[in-house]
């Protein structure tokens, strides 16, 4: 890095010196000569340093190539506030020739109408200057950039004709020529290659964009955001040159190599990291680079720095089970050395692989010490990510709330994922060996249907994976209803220590929940649900219990279940004996004048052949008798009827049923009530204020 009132060309910001190190998070950018944020915001944007990127991702790289850190962008201010940070690197304004700022760029999410990104500038604190390249939606066509003069409008930019993608990274550079008050935009350009002699992706001060003029000339780097709808970017390996040379030079100079170090064998694994540590650590190195990567990806996963004369470091946010390589590169000062080259890979895989999944997230484990429910909802943006149990939860946070799936499966809690565009998901354990997943999920929408994804870690790449249902490969479709969705997908390959992850699928925003996962190394089959019509009726009703009655069943059943319901409650269950033929069941210890419903499921054989079934639809709402209660009428009458008159022998609270334990009447604080019910054979229960209770027949003429 250089030091402000820098003179000699070309300069370089990379984020690296006065910087923390990457993994810290919401660090402002204010080190090593940058300014606080300045603009008309309500709240700064955030700035934290992340991993260096890399460009290209093979071949010859560029100079700065996975050089310091990286900035992240995240811009939380108000709707349409511009806010900069700027630093000086010129103490002079540079105000003839040509000037070339080049910089690593890739767009993480972006909100609709575009925002500022980087540029260079005359003025310290004024947004309208300078040459700024800007990203945006252009009418709907796609991600585009552009160079403005710093203005936060569409209308100012002139955009080249190329789409670029998001989580992509991408060689920028922008030519400013001061005799032609020009600037001009090149993406990608050759590494080490000429400066092409036209394109379309150029502004010119003095007729296509004349909102303000270059004043005395250009001596700050700008890092900015701005517009009605920023954009979240990554931006790293800044460099501004006055030759094209400069501006795309490629990583391998005429310095001097830096001694390779040798890596060992990693340390201290865990689910999510390990401890990196090497030898022959050259003397004159300004750090070290450990470059983490997964499979055959020739792109690291992980990028973490070491400081001078280390000789270990530890590396985290990896997922669990799966194997890595890393590798360890002593970083030179671009001066008097270049950096090593990359050591030998040394491999090694993360612990928690597990022989089978099978959780609902409700035992209290998952929350990271913060469960939310209706009266607590994470704000949209800020659900947690954090790994716990061997499974990675990102943008996605556990929801305690009671719900019943179609098994009749009861979930204390489950996984709410936030936003697709938001990058949610849930990554899974590895499983030593799976041939059936099972997923249980449901969209939050009531209005728009909704989609997951689901991906398996294949040589190293994400793969959509499944037949779906109906949207294509790994797509499986959540409909509006809210109903939870049960989805049973074969994996007949890449079935031995198989991790997947589940997608909120990133075209939609709006949130989905994954209820319950389950692998399993059999292919069962899902049994039929029994029937339960309308002449499947309650019998032989009684004060305690009841007759379950259902007209069909599966032949390939273990046996049945009975759920007893109260409203919405499971009250409980109850099972057959080992007998596919049976079509009811006694049901006892319920409680007497209270309504129920039942369900039936089919059982199957421990999902060796045969799981259980959904279950059946609910019956016909039925209530149990008071009849216990006749037994022990009160031999002392206190309770007295003339006519349609009940007369009581003292003051409180009055009760009357009919027969069958359906309640028709009840009056509060009263000795005397006048009823209209026909005549006939009642029950009536009366309870004194000091809760003495008298229960007897009485009828009513």
């Amino acid at each position: 890095m250089m030091a402000n009132a820098q003179t000699t060309f070309p300069v370089d910001e990379t984020f690296a010196t006065g910087f923390p190190n990457p993994s810290a998070v919401s660090t402002t950018l204010t080190a090593n000569g940058w300014t606080t944020v300045t603009g008309s915001v309500s709240t700064t944007f955030s700035k934290t340093t992340i991993s260096p990127m890399v460009y290209p991702p093979t071949g010859t790289s560029w100079i700065n190539s996975g050089i310091g850190n990286a900035l992240y962008v995240n811009y939380t201010g108000v709707s349409n506030a511009t806010s900069y940070s700027f630093k000086q690197f010129q103490d002079t304004p540079v105000s003839s020739g040509v000037l070339y700022l080049s910089f690593l760029y890739q767009c993480t999410a972006n909100g609709g109408s575009g925002s500022q990104i980087m540029g260079i500038s005359d003025l310290s604190s004024s947004g309208n200057s300078g040459a700024v390249v800007y990203c945006s939606y252009v009418s709907g066509t796609g991600l585009k950039l552009g160079v403005t003069r710093a203005s936060a409008t569409n209308a100012d930019v002139q955009f080249g004709t190329t789409t670029i993608a998001l989580n992509t990274v991408y060689l920028v550079v922008m030519k400013y020529d001061f005799t032609a008050a020009k600037a001009t935009l090149y993406i990608n350009p050759t590494v080490g290659g000429t400066e092409a002699a036209a394109t379309v992706w150029s502004f010119d001060d003095g007729s296509i964009n004349a909102k303000a003029a270059r004043s005395a000339g250009f001596q700050y780097l700008k890092v900015c955001n701005s517009g009605s709808n920023k954009a979240y970017f990554d931006v790293s390996g800044a460099r501004i040159s006055t030759s094209w040379s400069d501006a795309v030079a490629p990583y391998a100079s005429a310095l001097p190599a830096l001694s390779t170090p040798v890596a060992g064998s990693a340390q201290t694994i865990t689910n999510t990291g390990f401890t990196a540590n090497w030898t022959n650590g050259d003397a004159s190195a300004t750090g070290f680079k450990v470059q983490t990567y997964l499979g055959t990806n020739p792109v690291p996963v992980n990028t973490t720095n070491a400081g001078v004369g280390t000789t270990s470091v530890a590396v985290s946010g990896l997922m669990s089970g799966v194997d890595y390589t890393y590798t360890v590169t002593a970083i030179g000062n671009n001066t008097t050395y270049k950096n090593s080259l990359e050591s030998t890979s040394s491999s090694f895989t993360t612990t928690g692989k597990v022989s089978s999944i099978n959780t609902d997230f409700g035992d209290n484990t998952y929350g990271n010490g913060t469960t939310y429910n209706s009266t607590t909802p994470p704000v949209s943006a800020s659900y947690p990510t954090y790994s716990i149990n061997g499974f990675d939860l990102i943008a996605t946070c556990v929801y305690s709330s009671s719900a019943t799936g179609p098994k009749a499966e009861v979930h204390s809690a489950y996984l709410k994922l936030d936003k697709g565009n938001l990058g949610a998901m849930v990554i899974l354990p590895t499983v030593t060996s799976v041939n059936q997943l099972e997923i249980h999920a449901n969209n939050v929408s009531t209005t728009t249907a909704r989609t997951f994804t689901l991906q398996q870690l294949i040589s190293g790449v994400w793969t959509n994976v499944g037949a779906g249902s109906g949207s294509g490969t790994g797509l499986y479709d959540l409909p509006i209803t809210q109903a939870e969705m049960i989805y049973v997908i074969p994996i007949t390959t890449n079935n031995t220590n198989a991790k997947f992850r589940i997608l909120n699928t990133a075209s939609q925003s709006g949130g989905i929940n994954v209820m319950q996962i389950i692998t399993r190394t059999t292919t069962p089959a899902t049994l039929n649900a029994p029937t339960v019509g309308v002449s499947d009726v309650a019998g032989n009703i009684t004060d305690t219990g009841f007759t379950a009655n259902w007209s069909t069943g599966d032949a390939n059943a273990q046996a049945y279940k009975v759920f007893v319901y109260n409203g919405g409650t499971l009250v409980n269950t109850f099972n057959t004996s080992n007998d596919n033929t049976l079509r009811s069941l006694a049901i006892t210890g319920l409680t007497a004048s209270t309504t129920y419903t039942y369900k039936v499921g089919s059982i199957g054989d421990g999902d060796n052949l045969y799981s259980d079934s959904y279950v059946s639809a609910a019956s016909a709402a039925f209530t149990t008798s008071i009849a216990t209660a006749i037994n022990s009428l009160n031999e002392n009458s206190v309770i007295t009827v003339s006519g349609k008159t009940i007369t009581i022998s003292a003051t409180g609270n009055l009760e009357v049923f009919n027969m069958q334990g359906a309640k028709l009447m009840e009056a509060k604080i009263t000795s005397t009530i006048n009823t209209n019910l026909a005549k006939g054979l009642y029950i009536a229960r009366f309870k004194t204020t000091d809760n003495k209770t008298t229960i007897q027949k009485i009828i009513l003429n």
